[in-house]
Order: C-alpha cells, then structure tokens, then sequence
C-alpha cells in the first residue's frame, strides 16, 4: 500500500510533480510578504519551488479538495529525494492556525535539502525548514527533517564520516535534543558539534531575521563549537547556565514537564507537577491505581496535552467508562452492566470528549515491545504537533525483551522506560501491584525518579476510602505523606480535607 493510500485511502493518488507546479503557481503578495519576514526571498522561494494555497471564504463542502483543505492558507514547499522526485509537500500556516506544518503524506525517511549529503563533507543539522533556507541563501549546507523528533538511528546513518554541526531551537526542548542528536550520531559521523545561539535567539531562522550580519555571525558560532570540542571536550558549567537558570524558574513556579494531578496537596508535595522521567504509582490490587491514572491522563488530555495510555488488562472501552463512571459520579462496574439511560451516558460522553479528543488508547499484550510505543508516539505527535504524556497501566506486565527474545527483568524494564523518556522528553506514569510500599524492590527505586505508594487508612464518614500516599523517592521534590478520599461509589479521587 502506497503513503497515499494509507493517510487517504484507496483512490487517493496525486502527481506531486504536477500538484507542485500548480501551486507555484498560488503565489501571491500575502505567500511573498510571509515568506519576506521569514527572511526568504523570491530567488530562494522559486529555487525550493514554493507554492500556496490561499485561504477559502463561503461555504464549502468540507472533503471536496483534500489538498486544498490541507493546506488552506499556508505556504506548501515539496520535500524532494535523492533522485530530485518530489516525494511529499510540507504547509506551513501563513496565520496562527494549528497545527503550524502539515504535510500530505508525512514522510519521514527523506531529509528536506537532501541534496547537501552528496555534495558537502559538512552538514549542519537544522531544527526546521526555514532554518535551511535561510541557509542554503547563505550557501552554507543545512539539512533537516520535516519532523527532527523523529529522527532516528536509521537516519544517523545516512551522516556516516559527515562533520555535524547540530543547531536546533534555543530553549529547554532544543537543548534537549540536541544531546539526544549527538548521542545517536556518535558513533557513525566523523565528528559532532552542538552549535550554542545567542540568548536572545529563538533558532537559526530568528538569527538570520534580527542580525544585520548573520553570516558572519553564525560562521563564528560554527567555529567556537569546533574550538570548545577540541580544547575543551569537557565543557564548563557555564555552557550549562541558561538551562540550570530555566530549570530553577520551573521549580519555582512550581511547574515541571510532566502533568499535575489535580489533587492539590498531592500536587504540593511534587513541587506542582508530576517530574520528567518515570513515575511509578504502587498499591495493592483494587485500590484504585487505575482509576487514579486515568483521572489524571483525562485532566491532563482536556488541557489539550495529548496523552498515551497503555492498557494491558482494560480494554479502550472499559477505560472509557472509568471516565464516564467518574463524570456520571457512579461505580465503574454499573457502566460496563448497562444500568444506566442512554441519554445520561451521551451527556457524559460530551463531556468527556474534551479530553477523548486528546487521548489515545494502546491495548497491548505480552508481544508488545517498546518500539511500538514508538510508533505511536510518533503518529500523536504528528497529528498533535506535541509529544504525548504516556500512562503505562501496569508496569509489571511491560517485560521488555533483549535482544535474543528472552523477557528482561522489571528492574531492566524500568530503567529502559526511564532513559527512553529522557530521550524522548515525554513523561511516563506507571502502575505497578504492590501489597504493600516495602515491596517496591530497591531496584525500582533505582531507576524511577519518583516512587508513590498506595495504602488504605480506613473510611471517612461520608462513605469513602481514606488513603495515604507516601512518597518512597521524589528526586525534584520532598518526601512526605499526604491523605486523599477514594470514592469507590463514584469513581473518583479527590483531595482529604479534614
């Protein structure tokens, strides 16, 4: 089955090559005046053959051109391989519509300016595609994909024995992936250089934009790279000071990257969020882990951060009815028995679709591997344009395999789902059985960075289970205990206010 096909389905082809040219054809004063403040001129934007589709006014019938509704009122560059065949088209929104960048097909193995790696020893890794076309009017060789968090093993290859000079967006997030860049192209480029930007800059695009010389600018932030990797391998703390600044900020604020609960003593004693990394929650069977996990993917879904849950023992449908059981405020078990009236259940359905449209649900069983999380990972973030928060329900049941096949231990399993989050930047909460909080081993202490424990404490008067959650390890906050209400009767968690 063709890109076409699958994103489309069947009978969905296009003559890229022709649909190019005709779109090139769009361009009016509003496509130049964009792409003018990008910092791209006409020259450059015949020479990448850049297209437009303008924007509709009316009624129209919503399906009746694809492309068109695609990319309705954005700038549409093709992605071109090796051969010089136009593979995909990228839209860029010339307004503030979201997501930003669409693509037709969403192609992921063809670097945008592909042509550089036959004909430069040097490359420089770009974050975006203006960023390359700002370069390339530079004549200097920059290459990206059309989605950097994307890249992979499979693409560090194709920059064997290249020097790369590794220059996404400056802040907290680009930093990030900038280490994770280097570390994948270590051991197949000739050499790798992370490029530093000024503070006050956003990315390579930004510079060229504001800086009167930003040729000569960025050329000499190409050679302090090189003159820092050679006299100083080890770089002093003072490369590191506007991310230990941003970090601080964070804490302060209290706000991390990972999502709050919503239970506000809880939340207190996190420092205001949940921390990057991996989070185990532990507790004995039926004490309400999954209810807790799914409450807090389902507020963090309705402030539009896509979220990935994980299921091996609930089926999507009946995660969607701890939601609905919790938006009704009735058990869980009397949604799955149908004991309630159509109408009320499609009323909570509205209700819940604010987070249902940010949230998807993986059913896995025992073959499930890692890789296929990555997958969809990656397809929520194309979609989203953002990395999902992953919920993963129960840990125990994630027993990655190694390399000839046999199960890796859970110790293994969660010090592989902890590296994989700090290399994806995507939070990971986790469940996992246990009777009681000495039975978390050290070994799941080791590599979590935060460890909550589950116990029962009795009921309160208003028919509730009280329980005590106690923090076993909290790397970015204090240890502590703090009381919550469980509400069997309604499906729902909330705070212990007495």
């Amino acid at each position: 089955m063709s890109q076409a096909e699958m994103k489309w389905g069947a009978g969905r082809e296009w003559d890229l090559e022709q649909l190019s040219q005709a779109l090139q054809k769009n361009m009016n004063a509003d496509a130049y005046y964009y792409l003018e403040k990008r910092g791209v001129n006409r020259d450059s934007a015949e020479q990448f053959r850049v297209g437009f589709v303008p924007a509709r006014i009316g009624f129209y019938v919503a399906d009746e051109d694809p492309v068109a509704e695609t990319f309705e009122n954005r700038v549409v560059i093709p992605l071109v391989n090796g051969e010089g065949e136009v593979v995909d088209l990228i839209g860029r929104s010339v307004d503030h519509r979201e997501p930003k960048y669409r693509s037709l097909y969403g192609i992921e193995d063809v670097f945008f300016q592909e042509s550089v790696l036959e004909d430069s020893d040097d490359v420089i890794l770009c974050n975006g595609i203006f960023d390359v076309m700002v370069l390339q009017q530079a004549g200097l060789p920059g290459i990206c994909l059309p989605n950097m968090l994307l890249f992979k093993e499979v693409h560090a290859e194709r920059l064997k024995d290249k020097r790369v000079f590794i220059c996404m967006g400056n802040d907290e997030t680009g930093r990030r992936e900038s280490v994770r860049l280097q570390s994948l192209l270590a051991s197949v480029a000739q050499e790798t250089f992370i490029v530093q930007l000024p503070e006050s800059v956003r990315d390579i695009n930004d510079l060229f934009v504001r800086l009167q010389q930003p040729v000569d600018v960025f050329v000499k932030l190409l050679n302090h790279a090189i003159e820092e990797t050679i006299y100083a391998p080890m770089s002093p703390d003072i490369r590191n000071m506007t991310v230990f600044n941003e970090e601080y900020i964070k804490r302060f604020k209290g706000r991390g990257n990972g999502p709050a609960t919503g239970l506000a003593a809880l939340d207190r004693m996190l420092n205001g969020t949940l921390p990057d990394g991996l989070s185990v929650i532990a507790g004995p069977p039926g004490l309400g882990k999954t209810t807790l996990l799914k409450q807090i993917a389902d507020r963090t879904a309705a402030l539009q951060q896509p979220v990935l849950y994980i299921s091996w023992d609930l089926s999507p449908f009946e995660l969607w009815a701890v939601s609905i059981a919790r938006v009704l405020g009735v058990p869980y078990g009397s949604v799955l028995r149908g004991e309630h009236e159509p109408e009320a259940v499609h009323g909570a359905n509205q209700i819940y679709m604010q987070a249902g449209k940010m949230q998807w649900t993986l059913e896995c069983g025992r073959s499930t591997e890692l890789r296929q999380i990555e997958a969809a990972i990656e397809r929520i973030h194309v979609v989203t344009g953002k990395n999902p928060v992953v919920f993963v329900d129960p840990l125990h049941r994630f027993l990655e395999a190694d390399e000839a096949g046999k199960a890796k231990g859970l110790r293994a399993t969660a010090y592989q789902l902890k590296e994989w989050s700090r290399d994806w930047n995507v939070p990971v909460i986790a469940a996992l059985p246990a009777e009681r909080p000495e039975e978390v081993t050290l070994d799941i202490r080791a590599s979590a960075d935060l460890v909550l424990a589950l116990e029962a404490s009795g009921t309160t008067a208003d028919g509730a289970r009280k329980l005590r959650i106690s923090s076993l390890k909290n790397r970015s906050g204090a240890s502590g205990t703090v009381f919550v209400k469980f509400y069997e009767n309604r499906s729902q968690f909330t705070d212990a206010l007495w």
